[in-house]
């Protein structure tokens, strides 16, 4: 379970700081 959430926490970090290259708002994507 730990890992699950380590993984998910990474992913979100990494989805944040390719946010503002996108331009589009990812908060839908799980």
């Amino acid at each position: 379970v730990v890992e699950a959430v380590t993984s998910i926490g990474a992913r979100r970090r990494f989805i944040e700081a390719l946010a503002p290259l996108f331009g589009r708002p990812l908060e839908a994507d799980p």
